[in-house]
């Protein structure tokens, strides 16, 4: 049949019937043929038609689900109630819900989410309590809702969101994936510990037989790492370290700093305190103690320095301290002892985000160095309040404490904000 035939520039109505017949039958067998291509040719695939691509996942969250050995179970925990008194969380649920089957789609079957909606008083509640789920009362009645996740695998290994609030949705891809990650490989991380402070307490003091106690961050990292200790003049990190932590390292030699280095070109990932005035060695410089170190080779190729003899001051942040004696107090704001609040914080960070406050003393201060390969993100950065204070002004005073009045009469803000805390990422060279 010449289908040309069909479209005479003036058909009959017997004619256009029939075309009309046709034409609905042709398009019926399109319908058809596209629906039996897409099941063959696009099966699992899913688009994401949203204006800011909501639902496509990060090539690191797909690179976690595609590495699920064993199968992980994510319970999800929404009341129904909830939604309906605060219409915001039932918009914000709809998008966990649909992140959490975009996790499942991704996940080549090794993840199981499961739904529940809590009613008071049912055995689901008891289920979400059991899993470590809070329950938030959001009317007089007191009647507790929830909205949580809760993971777990084959080894009864768990990971819970308690509560998940609108204020981190947009870091939601972030916290699911972690907990995935953390199901999926629960051996306990590494961390490699290179330092000159006394985190496991002071030696000297034990040679004395006078107590002496960890500091305390190293009794948090023990609760959920496996620490090593490393020399500062070591040849090569050990295969088995996830994490190097450089804690003011002043003693580290050449040799050791050309192994932190190789490990990092090669994809390690390091934590780096440095300090050009470390105040907790100030008293045991007696015992060979540094009050600082710097790792300035390393830095400055991984792109950036660290102004040498100087810290950071904040009036806007600053602590209020005596700057007298115990018998005449004289109240002062001593800006080298740092209060930094959220606005100090890099709140895009998913990290930083979470913190409320980080107190800090005679900080470093962190520059970008011009023609940096690496990039730079600030994570820790003063008010515009600032000014650089050489770190010789910081043991002036009596006893070889600081001058905190004379520091503050001569304090002249510089006006602009310095970085103290930063992420280093990208391609570098060696050094």
């Amino acid at each position: 049949m010449d289908l040309r035939a069909l479209f005479a520039a003036h058909p009959s109505p017997a004619q256009r019937r029939r075309n009309a017949a046709i034409g609905l039958g042709l398009a019926a067998v399109l319908f058809v043929a596209v629906n039996v291509l897409a099941q063959g040719m696009l099966t699992g695939a899913r688009l994401d038609l949203t204006k800011d691509r909501l639902f496509t996942l990060a090539p690191g969250t797909r690179t976690v689900l595609s590495k699920i050995d064993e199968p992980v179970t994510l319970r999800y925990f929404f009341s129904e109630n909830l939604g309906r008194e605060i219409p915001g969380y039932a918009n914000y649920a709809r998008r966990v819900q649909d992140m959490l089957g975009e996790f499942e789609a991704n996940a080549r079957g090794k993840l199981v989410v499961e739904r529940y909606s809590p009613m008071p008083f049912s055995d689901v509640e008891d289920r979400a309590v059991a899993l470590g789920l809070q329950g938030v009362p959001i009317d007089q009645g007191g009647e507790p809702v929830y909205f949580g996740v809760a993971g777990a695998n084959t080894t009864d290994d768990r990971e819970t969101i308690a509560f998940l609030t609108p204020e981190r949705e947009r870091f939601l891809e972030y916290d699911l994936a972690r907990m995935v990650q953390a199901l999926a490989n629960p051996k306990r991380k590494v961390v490699g510990v290179i330092t000159d402070l006394p985190l496991d307490g002071d030696v000297m003091m034990m040679m004395r037989g006078m107590p002496t106690q960890p500091w305390y961050v190293m009794e948090l990292l023990r609760g959920q790492f496996e620490i090593k200790t490393l020399s500062g003049d070591i040849d090569k990190v050990p295969a088995e370290i996830d994490v190097v932590m450089l804690a003011h390292p002043a003693s580290i030699t050449e040799k050791g700093q050309y192994a932190v280095d190789q490990y990092v070109l090669k994809g390690g990932r390091a934590l780096v305190f440095v300090d050009p005035h470390a105040e907790s060695q100030s008293g045991r410089q007696q015992a060979g103690a540094s009050t600082s170190s710097d790792l300035a080779k390393l830095l400055q190729a991984w792109g950036v320095d660290m102004a040498k003899d100087k810290v950071a001051g904040d009036r806007a942040n600053a602590r209020r301290v005596n700057a007298g004696t115990a018998s005449r107090t004289i109240p002062a704001d001593y800006p080298v002892w740092m209060i930094m609040r959220q606005a100090n914080l890099n709140q895009d960070d998913p990290l930083m985000s979470q913190i409320a406050q980080i107190n800090m003393a005679s900080a470093g201060i962190l520059t970008k160095r011009e023609g940096a390969t690496t990039s730079i993100e600030p994570l820790i950065t003063t008010s515009p309040q600032s000014m650089a204070i050489d770190t010789k002004r910081l043991s002036e005073g009596a006893g070889g404490m600081p001058d905190i009045l004379g520091i503050i009469k001569d304090y002249r803000p510089e006006l602009k904000g310095m970085m103290v805390a930063v992420r280093i990422a990208g391609p570098a060279a060696t050094a």
